[in-house]
Order: structure tokens, then sequence, then C-alpha cells
């Protein structure tokens, strides 16, 4: 069997947590997001107070993130790889880190975001060149939840321009991806009940992992 590598896309309140209990019943090893635990380590209590900073220090907050984002996701997987066929499923992605950092940090120069673009597609074609298919489900934003006013937490911004400028930077970087990253595809979780999602995310992981010589092409709706 293929090892398949699920990354969850998407902003905050889209989802991506609530189908991690449920695939976890299905067999699938969860990650669990690595942002507040970041956010702790940096003494930072919340999106809001971010969002106060300087522009130098909104920058190097984010780029911080996306180095922490990438380490966290490679000791997760190096420790499970080896020990199970399982599928591993990540709450968020380093794509989201990339899309976070290009939003807070406006004035970061071509070379510095590619940069970290590079760390990301990098380590994206490490896990491919190491046996596993990685596939990038997408949350869309805005959904009806969110529009009822459901998930504010105090911890999350939730600021509308903000969140669908983010939205718009994550598929950007999902969309680059599938272009540069050998075994990459992204799927578009449409807004659905939990069980849904849970099973068009198990569908498509079964059908890989039963395939040894499949490719996964760039997007799937």
């Amino acid at each position: 069997m293929k090892n398949v590598i699920v990354f969850c896309a998407g902003v905050g309140r889209t989802g991506k947590s609530a189908v991690s209990g449920p695939l976890a019943e299905k067999g699938f090893i969860p990650f669990p997001s690595p942002t507040r635990a970041y956010y702790k380590a940096a003494g930072v209590k919340s999106e809001q107070e971010l969002l106060l900073g300087s522009a130098a220090f909104r920058r190097e907050f984010q780029e911080g993130m996306v180095e922490f984002y990438v380490k966290a996701t490679q000791d997760f997987i190096e420790t499970h790889r080896l020990k199970s066929d399982a599928p591993l499923f990540c709450e968020r992605s380093p794509l989201d880190a990339l899309a976070y950092l290009t939003f807070h940090a406006p004035n970061i120069d071509l070379t510095g975001l590619e940069h970290y673009q590079k760390l990301v597609i990098d380590q994206f074609n490490q896990f491919v060149n190491d046996g596993h298919s990685l596939v990038c489900a997408l949350f869309p934003y805005p959904t009806s939840w969110i529009r009822a006013g459901a998930g504010e937490d105090g911890f999350r911004s939730t600021l509308a321009g903000k969140d669908t400028t983010v939205q718009a930077l994550i598929t950007h970087y999902a969309i680059m991806c599938a272009d540069k990253v050998t075994d990459f595809g992204n799927v578009y979780m449409r807004e659905a009940p939990v069980e849904e999602r849970v099973a068009i995310l198990a569908e498509v992981v079964n059908a890989i992992s039963l395939d040894r010589t499949a490719r996964l092409t760039p997007n799937r709706g």
C-alpha cells in the first residue's frame, strides 16, 4: 500500500478540526494544529494581539511560524512513517503558514518570500521521495456557520477581509504545490456535514493507497 499524508488547508472555523476525530476512528493518525503551541511559545495571546503589532514584529513572528510548522510536520511524519502504513492526517499545513506570512508581512521582498516557499516545496518533495502521496484538503471560506457567527473563541481574528485574503493565498499556494510537487493533489472540501467530508477523504485516500503506481492529478473537485 502507498503511504498517504492528508494536509488540511483553510482559514479558521472552516471545519478542519471537526473531521479529525472521525478520521482517527477510521484508522488515520492525526496531527493536531500546532498554531496555538507556537503562539504560546512566542508569548502572543491571540491573533488579534498579533494584528496590533508592528510590521517588523508580524513578519518575524510569521517567518518563525513557517519554520515551526515545517519542523513540527517533519517530526510528526518521521515518528510515524516507519511504524505504520496508516494514513497521516494533519489538521493544518505549512501552506497555511505560508499564506499567513504573505498576509502579515506585505513588506517582505520576493527573495525572502521565495525562500519560505522553497522550504515548504522542498519538504513536500522529500515526503514524496520517501514514498508518500500528498493530499491537500481545501476547506472553503465562508461557510453557513461562519455567517451565523459560530466558532468565535477570542483567539482568532474573524475579520472577513483578512480571512478572505488568506484563504485566497492558501488556494494559490496549493495550486503552486500541485505544479511543483510530483505526487500532490488538491481535494476541494465543499461545505457538507462532517460525515460526508470524512467519507470523501477516506475514499480518496483508500483509492490512492491501493494503487502503488498512482500519481495524484493536481486538482480534484
